[in-house]
């Protein structure tokens, strides 16, 4: 789409409209009520643009959340940190939201290639480890 709200497919023989040009084409008189009458001259299929719905990103559940902790070296301090998080979230607007900002605080690093420790447990590396070096 051109910023002009049209865009001509000689091959696929249409012309594809966006949703604001078809706003600004319904008043006679305007420029783009000109520009879709010499459209509808080309002969085309006149369509409307469709929108993708943007992709969401995956969820991290709640079990998630909780898997990950216990494969940390000091699984049972966050799980007991994890639970009290989650009690405290239920006072909040936004439970999961809640949840999910304290997760992403506690454990930056969760979606990056994990360290192991001899026990080949999961170091966890705090979130400003690198300015109290």
């Amino acid at each position: 789409m051109n910023r002009n709200g049209y865009y001509v497919d000689f091959i696929g023989n249409t012309v594809t409209v966006s949703k604001k040009f078809l706003m600004k084409a319904s008043e006679i008189g305007s420029p783009s009520y000109k520009t879709m009458m010499k459209l509808r001259a080309l002969g085309m299929p006149i369509v409307q643009e469709k929108r993708k719905k943007p992709k969401r990103a995956a969820k991290l559940s709640y079990q998630k959340m909780r898997h990950y902790i216990t494969c940390l070296a000091d699984a049972q301090t966050y799980l007991l940190q994890f639970e009290a998080a989650r009690n405290a979230s239920r006072g909040e607007k936004d439970p999961y939201g809640y949840m999910l900002n304290w997760f992403e605080d506690t454990f930056p690093n969760h979606a990056a290639v994990p360290e192991f420790d001899e026990n080949y447990r999961i170091v966890n590396t705090p979130a400003n480890y690198a300015n109290n070096a």
